[in-house]
């Protein structure tokens, strides 16, 4: 009763504190890059932050921002407040995955531990998210627990799609080292043990006599090198990419994100390799989106910019299936591929080598081939038969709340 009391005299502090800054009228906008220049960023993010740590005992932190890392080497505020960090698509790598409170993405395909988190949480701080319909899918319910913080550089982004308790307008990485010098340590040991108890990752069953995507995944992160950038097409190769490989920094996952551009991620690829020639790049891709723009093979070769690419082949439009399975009721309808072209031929006629694997040994072997010939300055393609029944898990439908999954 006294934490809820002193909860609400402060919020009217916060609130009557509006005269001092250009802010709209709600009294729970902030414009930080205004009132930055005016001096005042200290007092009033000391009050801000009170008001925050009173409704924080279990507090999540779910990231949309790629551009850059926001966090200094040292403490960051997730970790000094026991905060989990949860991500949408684009935001993957700004947070390292080695991180100890990264429990990875959120909604429709996030981990079941972000998506218990997010529900179970009493105040959620969202950094650059549109809170989309694959992430809050059915807004009503989204997080309605918690106290919802957003800080934003784009006004209208603010209350788009899901109401919020406080939002800051401004530079996401100024906010967010200004928060950071005021929070003090924390230690919230039963929240961290209840969140841990959901797993942050997909297990499959594994044989050595076929490939798995986690299975297929976790080779390359093993055998290819750990800064490695990564382009992806859109289905189900996109999202086993998100859950199983490992990305340390902003910018190693280059995504389509909410465009899902089928055919995206071979261009994408050759230009991060022009731009990075230092670096390997691994395409995913599926044998749906790859056909949207294999041509581009010949481009590869032309300019000298070895890809290695990876094709998740399981002969359908993966995730058009999946959907069908799960939602349309085995309703299948024009979502099998089982035709040509054959994709080592494809590459070999482009100039490049390829192969088309079937198991973890023959996999293994590609990938080192593949290693050889970028040092020559030549891509290679690695077509990995996968079995059609493979699905992205979990899954919650759309407009359903988030914790209602459909596969888990």
């Amino acid at each position: 009763m006294i934490i809820e009391a002193l909860k609400a005299f402060l919020i009217g502090i916060v609130e009557g504190i509006t005269e001092w800054l250009p802010i709209s009228s709600t009294g729970h906008m902030i414009l930080v890059d205004e009132f930055v220049k005016l001096n005042v960023s200290a007092e009033f993010l000391e009050l801000f932050l009170v008001v925050i740590q009173l409704g924080a005992i279990m507090a999540v932190l779910i990231l949309y921002f790629h551009k850059l890392n926001p966090f200094s080497p040292k403490k960051t505020s997730a970790e000094k407040r026991g905060t989990w960090r949860l991500w949408g698509m684009v935001a993957i790598g700004c947070i390292p995955d080695t991180e100890p409170l990264s429990l990875g993405m959120i909604g429709m395909h996030g981990s079941k531990a972000s998506n218990m988190a997010c529900d179970g949480c009493d105040l959620l701080i969202a950094v650059g998210c549109r809170f989309s319909d694959r992430v809050a899918l059915k807004p009503a319910t989204f997080a309605r627990q918690a106290k919802i913080v957003q800080i934003d550089i784009d006004r209208a982004e603010i209350n788009k799609n899901v109401e919020t308790d406080h939002h800051i307008i401004g530079n996401a990485k100024q906010v967010l080292e200004l928060l950071n010098r005021k929070v003090p340590q924390y230690d919230h040991s039963e929240w961290k043990q209840y969140v841990f108890s959901f797993p942050t990752e997909t297990a499959y069953e594994e044989d050595a006599a076929h490939l798995t995507p986690k299975q297929i995944l976790n080779t390359i992160a093993r055998l290819c090198p750990d800064d490695s950038i990564v382009a992806t097409d859109v289905g189900q190769h996109q999202m086993w990419a998100i859950q199983h490989f490992r990305f340390d920094y902003p910018g190693q996952l280059l995504t389509s994100g909410g465009f899902g551009a089928m055919g995206f991620g071979l261009g994408a690829a050759i230009g991060a390799k022009l731009g990075n020639p230092e670096k390997t790049v691994i395409h995913i891709t599926g044998d749906g989106s790859f056909r949207m723009n294999c041509n581009e093979l010949s481009t590869e070769e032309f300019y000298k910019a070895p890809i290695i690419t990876f094709i998740f082949n399981n002969h359908r439009l993966g995730m058009v299936r999946q959907w069908q399975e799960l939602i349309y009721d085995c309703r299948y309808s024009q979502t099998i591929t089982e035709r040509g072209p054959d994709f080592v031929k494809l590459a070999n006629a482009n100039g490049l080598k390829g192969a088309r694997v079937n198991t973890l040994e023959e996999l293994e072997a590609a990938i080192q081939e593949a290693l050889a010939e970028q040092e020559k300055g030549l891509g290679y393609v690695v077509d990995c038969n996968i079995e059609e029944k493979e699905l992205v898990r979990p899954m919650v439908n759309g407009g359903t709340h988030i914790t209602e999954f459909l596969v888990n």
